[in-house]
């Protein structure tokens, strides 16, 4: 018999990762200062009708994108291997409760 949180699991993981960020401590560093003078900037890519772009949230918040649509969400202290700010791309929707994650390594952009 299988357990009955484990459906849940997917989200637990999300929630899990996200959350991380926010049990770092407050001190800063050379890379923090850089980062908010720079500021957050957004880019979309593709078609305009079905690509949006937004800042990201602060540590511990929720993503909040429009539904059924891609939306590219900026990630603060999040970097590619060459430097450049990175995010996440979401596409929320309420039609059922599954959350697929998928993640590839590398630090490439």
């Amino acid at each position: 018999m299988r357990p009955r949180w484990l459906p849940e699991a997917p989200l637990l993981a999300l929630l899990a990762a996200l959350a991380a960020p926010a049990c770092g401590d407050a001190t800063s560093s050379s890379t923090d200062a850089e980062t908010s003078e720079q500021g957050a900037s957004a880019t979309t890519e593709g078609d305009a009708t079905d690509t949006a772009s937004t800042a990201g949230p602060g540590p511990g918040e929720p993503l909040t994108a429009p539904e059924e649509q891609w939306t590219w969400i900026e990630l603060a202290d999040t970097r590619c291997a060459n430097g450049d700010t990175t995010g996440v791309g979401v596409n929320l929707t309420s039609r059922g409760p599954n959350v697929i994650i998928y993640l590839e390594g590398g630090g490439a952009c």
